[in-house]
């Protein structure tokens, strides 16, 4: 990262030193008036009271928390058992379309193969295509009544239960999600990752609610519904953090076309990992945040945190998806890229496959927190405000309360003035 020149501090001083001016003039024009007008301190307290009623109710005072509860509620929405079970629903619809779809290939070509040609040169492979119609035309029908059920259920608020039905579609579905996988990974070109990871989409999301479903049956109770409704956003981080890994190699692509892409499971695996703990402990703190009686002051502590925990984490997902390859890296080298440096001591920006592999979620986490940060300083600053005013209308001498609390902000900056100018090299 460039540090700031001789001449960016000329101009954060010229800066520094109009806003001691305003706010010096702004307080010696209001303790002037003040004592020259005696008379109209009743005025300006009911000028002030009505600017502090203004103030008090601003929606600004509220957009903080009403930011974090949204964010919480977000979560929550896909904790509701109708919505996860109405998604797995329709997961199960298009798994069943997909394994229809598959067979109509299949089926077609099998047929002109064996009519074109003798049976005796495709006996070796026939076993084989049969075997692989009758797993897909189990899977597409298995789908098919899992979705019907889960709809059945959802529209009567019961929990989901995985029938053997379900079970069926669970074992066929891990073998179809690798083979999709190992696909993407090493047989494609990376402009056609889009379009896969789209229709990996329902096999994913379905597969991991079934384990989940499945594992909650074998615990027994209502643990099922359960660990279902409460695992359902994670399976969204899981998928959403999957689609984001190759659409960060396709933008690493298209930024460096020559830079190699690591385009491995275990890079895939580590990326998804880190990624779905970035995602819990962000919402894990704002969640014990906005419970707080005093949150405005713990925020940013919160805030500082989150984007400490983020940065490790993304620095870990390149790392351990690397690791004891050819390409492995050091903590260091990952902290490198992380800011955008390269990690071979190359000058430059670097925005690579590798650094937009290792930003999936954390870019969003600063935008996120930056909006906080913004509305958090918007309240900051009108409590502050509202505090004067509150004092002001009440006393006696408006006015000169507003000249002493105009006159600390331009002690601050004329503080700084002197302090950029230790900054500047010789």
């Amino acid at each position: 990262m460039t540090a700031l020149t001789n001449s960016d501090l000329n101009h954060l001083q010229e800066i520094s030193a109009f806003f001691a001016v305003l706010f010096g003039v702004s307080a010696a024009t209001a303790f002037f008036i003040e004592k020259a007008y005696p008379n109209s301190a009743r005025k300006v307290r009911d000028f002030f009271s009505r600017a502090w009623a203004k103030i008090d109710g601003t929606v600004w005072l509220k957009l903080v928390r009403l930011a974090l509860e949204q964010t919480i509620l977000f979560k929550n929405s896909f904790s509701d058992t109708g919505f996860s079970q109405r998604l797995l629903s329709i997961c199960f619809a298009i798994n069943a379309a997909i394994g229809l779809g598959i067979i109509a290939i299949v089926v077609p070509i099998t047929a002109y193969e064996l009519f074109s040609s003798s049976v005796s040169e495709d006996s070796g492979n026939l076993p084989i295509r049969v075997l692989f119609i009758v797993l897909g035309l189990a899977w597409a029908i298995s789908c098919g009544i899992a979705s019907s059920k889960i709809t059945d259920l959802s529209e009567s608020g019961s929990a989901f239960d995985p029938s053997d039905a379900e079970i069926v579609v669970l074992f066929l579905n891990v073998p179809l999600f690798f083979g999709f996988l190992y696909i993407i990974i090493y047989e494609i070109s990376i402009f056609a990752f889009p379009i896969l990871v789209v229709l990996a989409f329902p096999i994913i999301y379905s597969t991991l609610s079934l384990v989940i479903a499945f594992l909650g049956k074998m615990l027994g109770g209502n643990l099922s519904d359960k660990i279902l409704r409460n695992f359902a956003f994670y399976s969204m981080a899981i998928i959403c953090s999957f689609g984001l890994t190759f659409f960060a190699f396709l933008i690493g692509h298209i930024f460096e076309p020559g830079a190699w892409i690591p385009r491995t499971i275990q890079l895939l695996i580590a990326n998804i990992i880190f990624d779905t703990l970035t995602i819990f402990f962000t919402f894990l703190l704002i969640e014990w945040s906005i419970n707080r009686r005093n949150m405005l002051l713990v925020l940013p502590i919160v805030i500082v945190l989150d984007l400490a925990i983020a940065a490790i984490l993304a620095c870990g997902s390149i790392y351990c998806g690397l690791l004891l390859t050819s390409e492995q890296l050091t903590f260091g080298q990952a902290i490198e890229i992380l800011v955008g440096n390269y990690p071979d001591g190359r000058v430059g920006l670097n925005l690579g496959p590798y650094f937009w592999a290792m930003h999936t979620v954390f870019i969003p986490t600063i935008i996120y927190m930056i909006l906080i940060i913004v509305f958090w300083c918007a309240k900051a600053f009108l409590i502050l405000i509202h505090s004067l005013l509150g004092a002001a209308r009440q006393h006696e001498r408006p006015l000169e309360v507003t000249s002493y609390f105009l006159t600390i902000f331009t002690v601050f900056f004329t503080t700084l003035v002197p302090y950029i100018e230790t900054l500047k090299s010789p």
